[in-house]
């Protein structure tokens, strides 16, 4: 699912797409030692393996991710070398978490079912449920990809009724 989110919304840019600490625009009165330049444009392929190198490596430790200031420090680090990949962490590590109380967040499960649904099963309605409060979030993979995990968990949850 990593990877597929990947190939829709990130692999598909260049490295100058992604500017993830802007830079003040120069000044003309300072003096520099000579031209600066980026580092050489990326190629698709390599963009590609960017992802599938990062998934492949080892998990990074939390002390070097403490050591770095935090998720987004880190990954503002890893922005001249790998661009396009620590642009999609960092639209994903600075997803707001919500601020809604738990009681509240979940009250609305009486009006999601009417009063003559009481014999549906527990685990269609938290998949409702659930299914329900990702509809609108960037995260979300989709209908069709959230119907195929459904579709596979009731298969596993049948599989495991017949013994």
């Amino acid at each position: 699912m990593i990877v597929n989110r990947w190939d829709e919304s990130y692999a598909k840019y260049k490295q100058d797409d992604f500017d993830v600490s802007p830079q003040p625009p120069p000044n003309p009165w300072l003096r520099t030692a000579g031209p600066t330049t980026k580092s050489s444009s990326l190629t698709r392929s390599e963009i590609d393996d960017d992802i599938n190198a990062f998934l492949d490596d080892k998990l990074v430790s939390s002390e070097v991710i403490q050591a770095a200031g935090g998720y987004m420090k880190w990954w503002e680090s890893k922005a001249e070398k790998l661009p396009a990949l620590a642009r999609m962490a960092m639209d994903y590590c600075s997803a707001p978490a919500s601020s809604v109380d738990a009681e509240r967040a979940f009250s609305v499960g009486r009006r999601q079912i009417n009063f003559m649904q009481h014999n549906m099963a527990s685990n269609t309605f938290k998949a409702k449920m659930g299914l329900g409060s990702w509809v609108d979030s960037p995260l979300f993979p989709g209908l069709d990809e959230a119907t195929k995990i459904l579709e596979r968990k009731s298969g596993e949850e049948s599989d495991d009724d017949d013994d």
